[in-house]
């Protein structure tokens, strides 16, 4: 099934709409952002608004966009008492509903950008590049191809009695991807890793690989991440002794 299909469904909906808050790379990209004049910004894969109330106090105007049209129907209604708020349906992939050079900040968090192939994220970037004004801000998420061994290793529940679905999720892990070893020498793949009962595949990639695309695409001041603990990756650290699922990144467009 298509992962745009599986974030329409009322189950997948419901469980975003109970998410609220910030992750600590979240956190302390907001604290930057807060530094800085940011008269409009996107969020985009916003599904009901969890980054919302907390980064649309920063900029004069915040557009939230998702290709969940449930999901935007739920930003809508939660937030229809804030005029300089709004929301609409929209493919990251086209994004032509927007001029170019509108926004001083763009937001993908939650590893939007990994609901589609790594080919397709090339278009999302080109499209952030040209909706992003000159020295705009671009900040996302994306999953850590070296947690792989993490991901493919039974881990211990505190519950006891849960151990049988951890084992069930190992090895169903194992038999709807590549090896491991394939895997961790790939620059990034598609992986099915057990969110949402296996339903759908993310895009895992290298973080070094993520540096030099963004490079590529002439963003400059690349800022990555930790996922626990919210603090920069420091430029003298391999990236391949960071097991964190998720990676963040803090960028700016130079053009």
């Amino acid at each position: 099934m298509e992962n745009k299909l599986i974030y329409e469904s009322k189950k997948v909906v419901k469980s975003y709409s109970k998410k609220n808050n910030l992750t600590p790379p979240e956190k302390s990209i907001l604290e930057q952002m807060k530094k800085n004049n940011i008269d409009s910004m996107l969020d985009i894969g916003v599904g009901t608004g969890r980054t919302t109330s907390h980064f649309g106090k920063i900029a004069s105007k915040y557009i939230g966009i998702d290709y969940s049209e449930k999901m935007i129907e739920i930003c809508k209604e939660k937030f229809n008492y804030l005029s300089n708020f709004s929301f609409s349906t929209c493919d990251a992939r086209n994004m032509s509903i927007f001029s170019d050079n509108s926004f001083d900040f763009v937001l993908f968090s939650f590893n939007g950008i990994d609901c589609v192939s790594f080919e397709d994220r090339i278009f999302i970037i080109k499209e952030i590049k040209r909706v992003l004004k000159p020295n705009g801000y671009f900040s996302f998420s994306s999953h850590n191809i070296y947690n792989i061994p993490k991901l493919f290793s039974f881990q211990f529940p505190k519950n006891p009695l849960k151990y049988y679905a951890e084992f069930i999720r190992c090895q169903k892990v194992k038999k709807l991807n590549q090896s491991k070893n394939n895997l961790l020498n790939m620059n990034y793949a598609m992986i099915k890793d057990g969110d949402i009962n296996f339903s759908t595949e993310y895009c895992y990639c290298k973080p070094e690989y993520l540096v030099s695309q963004l490079t590529s695409f002439n963003f400059i001041n690349i800022t990555p991440f930790y996922l626990k603990t919210g603090e920069i990756i420091l430029s003298n650290q391999s990236f391949n002794l960071i097991n964190d699922s998720w990676i963040y990144f803090l960028c700016q467009n130079n053009k």
